[in-house]
């Protein structure tokens, strides 16, 4: 159980190694944020609150420090609600957020218990089909 448990936390590590790495060198990012852990309430709201002060420091508008703060709210209660556990009950993901120029990138990941794979998996391969467009009607 021991050996299954550190192959997972290893696997989710490396997956978050390989993020970070390919937003700096492949996309030329900075990192302005990141996260790799677990997600409880506490962590939520001072991740979210210092978010909204960078944002604030950096000059964005309010429309970006509002799109920026329901995504992450949305996003990091999404990972404590509904991300799977590893074998020892522990909820691991993670949070990176960079910038290049007048952009950011956003990306939260967790766990998903094998039985949920094709489920996951068919959503978002649904959701990525979609036009900008679409995404905006659907989830404005």
């Amino acid at each position: 159980m021991e050996v299954e448990l550190n192959n997972i936390q290893t696997t989710v590590k490396d997956c978050y190694q390989d993020q970070c790495d390919s937003l700096i060198s492949k996309e030329g990012r900075n990192i302005i944020v990141s996260h790799y852990g677990g997600f409880s309430l506490d962590l939520i709201g001072n991740l979210s609150d210092s978010v909204q002060q960078l944002l604030v420091s950096k000059g964005d508008n309010l429309a970006v420090r509002k799109r920026m703060f329901s995504i992450l709210i949305e996003g990091m209660q999404n990972v404590r609600r509904h991300g799977a556990r590893d074998p020892k009950g522990v909820q691991v993901g993670y949070v990176v957020i960079a910038e290049k120029e007048a952009s950011y990138k956003i990306i939260i990941a967790n766990l998903v218990d094998k039985e949920n794979k094709e489920l996951v998996e068919a959503y978002l391969k649904k959701i990525n089909e979609y036009s900008i467009d679409d995404l905006i009607d659907k989830y404005n």
